[in-house]
């Protein structure tokens, strides 16, 4: 794939993820694809997925905890097979009902015109504590020593 081939790729990714039309950003992986998120205590869609029936559960899983608000894509830099997008998230954890705001950086890999991997760097911080219960209890009021 050249660089605007590479592009068109992964704005097409982008667009079909904002419809909601997740089944073909599905259609676009490769079958043994990767899709990596930092770990993140108590966010159970964080963590690594390989091929795609555990994306399509990610996205389940990802759809039953957080209700995106917002989401903007900032950059697209592309090189040989690979993007590196510079992306705004603004949401709510659904089990808790925080807010959550994060700067994210997806690295996505393309092999024979699929995603092969993707890879996301954002603030872990931000993420735990949009789905801590202890801090969903010291947001609505509760003390510190209630929570323990």
């Amino acid at each position: 794939m050249n660089e605007q081939e590479t592009i068109d790729m992964v704005k097409q990714g982008y667009d079909c993820y904002m419809r909601g039309d997740i089944q073909s950003v599905i259609d676009m992986c490769a079958d043994d694809v990767e899709w990596i998120l930092p770990e993140v205590d108590g966010a159970p869609f964080t963590g690594t997925w390989k091929g795609k029936q555990d994306v399509a559960r990610y996205f389940q899983t990802f759809n039953q905890c957080l209700r995106t608000t917002k989401f903007e894509i900032r950059d697209i830099f592309v090189q040989e097979g690979k993007a590196v997008v510079l992306a705004y998230f603004a949401g709510e954890a659904i089990p808790t009902g925080r807010p959550l705001e994060n700067e994210i950086v997806h690295i996505l890999t393309y092999r024979d015109g699929k995603l092969q991997r993707f890879q996301q760097y954002g603030d872990t911080a931000a993420t735990r504590m949009a789905f801590s219960s202890a801090s969903a209890g010291i947001a609505t009021g509760q003390s510190a020593q209630a929570l323990h």
